[in-house]
């Protein structure tokens, strides 16, 4: 899958979880869709900062069974100009499985 794809794949799998009722999650979800989807170029390092600044607010960077947390950290996968990294690592999966769904689940897409 090249980026845009994966991307993508990461979006519908959020969408399929839900958005979190979280002003800064949504704004960011809503944001870095519009980048992906469209194109439209976005502040991704402003978008980061917020979403960190909520995660450091509400627990840290630790593991949490917090879906709200999990779909934070989701957001923040996609909150930016080149998912390889993430791809790559497999960040977005491990984030899934934690929520219950096999890598299988995972890989093959929402």
């Amino acid at each position: 899958m090249n980026e845009n794809e994966y991307a993508k794949h990461m979006i519908s799998w959020i969408e399929k979880l839900g958005i979190p009722d979280i002003e800064v999650a949504q704004k960011a979800f809503s944001l870095s869709k519009t980048y992906w989807n469209d194109g439209v170029p976005q502040k991704f390092d402003v978008i980061k900062q917020e979403l960190w600044s909520w995660v450091d607010l509400n627990g840290g960077p630790r593991l949490t069974d917090n879906s709200d947390m999990t779909k934070v950290r989701m957001i923040l996968c996609i909150a930016t100009e080149s998912v390889h990294e993430v791809q790559d690592m497999g960040f977005f999966e491990d984030l899934l499985v934690s929520l219950g769904y096999s890598y299988k689940e995972a890989y093959e897409g929402s």
